[in-house]
């Protein structure tokens, strides 16, 4: 273990989670409940939420990777429950699984990429799990698939979105309506894991790439996975207009000029996520994996921005706070709205990700800037 990972006792305790740190910037989220396959449970849940709770405010953490304990990455619900309340209506139903779903998927509220290492049996809504990773890898052997439909019940946990936005309509359908399970190599044909890896370093492997991912420049990895998330861009013109926006955010940042240098020096860069400083100020220390709260607050507008920038790594969340941890003199707690630009077509078109990205916390009384307006948050 790294000189700056944690022991597993400083973690806090969560019942049949693993919460472990073996290196710098890579959380591990192991899934433990090996005598029921790691089936979602009621207490794993809880634990879970939680733990997803603390890692969206954490601004150390620059990837997630998500495995199971034992033989299974995870066979799904705990439907016993079900079985055991076969008069329950479906309004009773409902407002029992929606909550369900909504606590496994806020994996995807973290804007930091996340690894599905699916070191076994990845079953109905343990294979929604690996699908709302941002990237999957599979030990030889893991079979993967949602029989729904062959145990009388319509998918769930957005399995009818998440699997056509990865291996496309025409393989969802067929995985969704046969209900069959595929094997790690069909998975990978499919599109369904990106590599296959030998089950006897299968963790180290995933853990290599999740370090290689953790020290890339942490402002520009968050954009990246961003604007990669369900499947892109909704057309070309968005796509330019949100790389218009973020490539200039990146290269207003400290880690531009690290990773020149350290090019240019052959050496590997140190990436602290900081901003650039401004003429006759010193420079963030790329040794210093966050910057402090003074640092936070010289964020200044880049060339495309129209107001400025609420944080360092905390862009794009309403009321984020800085990485530091302090809310500085520009956050600002906006839950009720976004802030997006007044135009025409052209401004029309950068979607919500680069409007929340370019105007995420304002100034301390909440005004709206010139030539902005608030618009009601769609989720």
């Amino acid at each position: 273990m790294s000189s700056h990972a944690r022991a597993d006792s400083d973690q806090p305790s969560r019942a049949q989670l693993r919460v472990d740190r073996p290196t710098e910037g890579v959380v591990v989220l192991t899934l433990d409940n090996p005598e029921m396959r790691n089936a979602m449970s009621d207490e794993m849940t809880a634990s879970w939420t939680a733990t997803l709770q603390e890692l969206a405010s954490d601004h150390s953490v620059r990837v997630v990777v998500v495995t199971g304990a034992g033989s299974a990455f995870c066979s799904g619900g705990n439907t016993s429950w079900i079985a055991s309340e076969p008069d329950a209506s479906v309004d009773r139903l409902r407002t029992r699984m929606l909550p369900f779903y909504r606590a496994w998927l806020s994996i995807r509220s973290l804007e930091v990429p996340t690894i599905a290492a699916v070191n076994g049996p990845a079953i109905g809504a343990g294979l929604c799990l690996a699908l709302a990773c941002d990237l999957r890898y599979a030990a030889t052997g893991a079979r993967l698939g949602a029989p729904f439909v062959s145990l009388g019940m319509h998918a769930g946990m957005a399995g009818t979105y998440l699997l056509p936005n990865v291996v496309g309509p025409a393989h969802a359908r067929d995985l969704l309506l046969t209900g069959r399970v595929v094997d790690a190599d069909e998975a990978l044909r499919l599109g369904l894991v990106s590599r296959v890896l030998a089950p006897e370093t299968f963790l180290e492997q995933v853990l290599e790439v999740a370090g290689q991912i953790a020290r890339t420049a942490p402002i520009a990895s968050r954009l990246t996975t961003l604007a990669l998330r369900d499947g892109g861009h909704a057309d070309f013109e968005s796509a330019l207009q949100w790389e218009a926006l973020a490539q200039p955010v990146t290269l207003a940042t400290a880690d531009l000029q690290e990773g020149i240098a350290a090019a240019r020096e052959r050496r590997a860069p140190q990436f602290c996520g900081g901003s650039r400083p401004r003429d006759g100020e010193e420079a963030p220390s790329p040794h210093r994996h966050l910057p402090s709260p003074c640092e936070c607050r010289r964020m200044r507008p880049g060339p495309h921005l129209g107001a400025t920038l609420g944080s360092v790594e905390g862009y794009g969340q309403r009321g984020a706070a800085h990485p530091c941890g302090q809310p500085g003199e520009n956050a600002v707690d906006n839950p009720a709205g976004r802030w997006t630009r007044r135009g025409g077509a052209r401004d029309s078109a950068v979607d919500d990700r680069a409007r929340t990205t370019a105007y995420p916390a304002l100034t301390s009384d909440n005004e709206c800037p010139p030539g902005v307006e608030r618009r009601k948050s769609e989720v």
